[in-house]
This record gives structure tokens, C-alpha cells and sequence, in this order.
């Protein structure tokens, strides 16, 4: 019987990662195709989905919208860089902006309804294959693959602090 390698393990981990990765996304593709959704991603730059997804993120904890100079320096762009993408994405249907509440001055950055139920289909796609995936697994071996996620992101939360 051979030792604990944890090489061959973490090698074991990447890989299964890899293959989970690449299940849902392609499950992810072949709903998209069969909502009509895939002209949404051929519409967009790479760079504007990370533009739009860090907007998804942020408007969470800040359902009012985020300013144009926290956009910019959480993407690593200038504020007129930002400001054209912003422009060119509004244009697109995918932000908007709006008024801020707390001063009429500054414009907050939101997704747009369009965009919003874009990212709920998808999360809603990404539910139903790891669903399919998962419905075999026993309860305690699911829970005990949330608790190693929990951990992993609360091990990368940490790193980055």
C-alpha cells in the first residue's frame, strides 16, 4: 500500500476541476444555442464580458450601482478607457446608468433588466447540470464537497487580502 502523495493528489484535484469546468461549460453552450442566446456572446469582446461580469459582482454588495473610477480600477483601465466601454455597452443593452441617489451629480453603473436576466438564465443553466451532475451523490458527499468549496474560497479571500 503506498503513502499520501499529495502531488499526485493535487494533480487529481486540477484535473477533476478541469473536467467539471468543461462539463458545464459545454452544457452551459448547448443551452444557450437552444434559448438563442449565443449572438449575446458573439455581440461582446472578451473584455467587455469581464467589464460586465465585474459590474454583476460589485452590484451585489451595491445594488445602487457602482462609479465609473471603481469600475475602472477593479479592470485595470483608465477611467476614459472605462467610460468608452461603459458607453459601448450601454449602447449594447447590457448596463445602464442612472442617477445616484445620495448625489445627482454621480452616475452610478448597473447591469441592464436585459443583462440581469441574461445572468439569471445562465445561473439557472449552471443549476440544472450540476443538479443532473449531482443527483446520484449522496447527501453527505455532497455536503461534504460544499464544505472543501467553502473552505477553498475562504482560503482564496484570504490570499488576496
Amino acid at each position: 500500500m503506498s503513502g499520501f502523495n499529495r502531488k499526485d493528489a493535487l494533480l487529481a484535484i486540477l484535473d477533476m476541476t478541469r473536467n467539471l469546468h468543461r462539463y458545464v461549460h459545454d452544457a452551459a453552450d448547448k443551452a444557450i444555442e437552444s434559448e438563442g442566446l449565443e449572438n449575446w456572446f458573439r455581440n461582446i469582446t472578451g473584455r467587455q464580458l469581464q467589464m460586465v461580469v465585474t459590474v454583476k459582482d460589485l452590484c451585489q454588495d451595491q445594488p445602487e450601482g457602482i462609479s465609473l473610477s471603481e469600475l475602472a480600477r477593479k479592470t485595470g483601465i483608465s477611467n476614459p478607457s472605462a467610460s468608452s466601454m461603459v458607453e459601448t455597452l450601454v449602447r449594447k443593452g447590457l448596463l445602464e446608468r442612472k442617477e445616484s441617489p445620495a448625489d445627482r451629480r454621480s452616475v452610478r453603473i448597473g447591469l441592464s433588466p436585459s443583462a440581469k436576466e441574461r445572468f439569471r438564465l445562465g445561473d439557472e443553466m449552471v443549476m440544472q447540470t450540476l443538479s443532473e451532475l449531482t443527483e446520484k451523490m449522496s447527501r453527505t458527499r455532497l455536503l461534504n464537497w460544499r464544505s472543501i468549496a467553502s473552505f477553498i474560497e475562504m482560503k482564496i479571500k484570504e490570499a488576496k487580502e
